[in-house]
């Protein structure tokens, strides 16, 4: 029951707009715990309607950590392109890479400083 809120499906039994309502609420709240374990989450273009789309075809494996970063992942290929720059400029800004492409542009990470944003 909760698997087919969680996935937009309306369980048996269940009312149709009630069932609905309950999902986004559910996956609202799951993006909501994504942002705590991932802060910068918060800064994204168009948080949380992307996170709340992506939930419905994605469910929760594991911590909402975990659920964070298997978003990155997926935004890095399925995103937006100014979702992908985003998260491009994040991960050389986070000191998880050195540089990357950010809407046709480099972004390049020296000591504490990035330049090219």
């Amino acid at each position: 029951m909760l698997t087919d809120l969680l996935a937009g499906r309306v369980p048996p039994g269940f009312d149709p707009d009630g069932a609905q309502l309950t999902g986004r609420v559910l996956a609202v709240k799951r993006a909501g715990s994504a942002a705590r374990a991932l802060p910068v989450l918060r800064t994204l273009p168009g948080w949380p309607g992307g996170f709340v789309d992506y939930a419905a075809a994605h469910p929760k494996a594991d911590c909402s950590a975990h659920d964070a970063r298997a978003y990155l992942s997926w935004l890095r290929v399925h995103g937006t392109a100014a979702e992908r720059a985003w998260v491009a400029v994040e991960s050389v800004r986070s000191g998880a890479r050195r540089w990357a492409v950010a809407h046709g542009r480099p972004v390049v990470r020296v000591g504490s400083r990035v330049y090219g944003t």
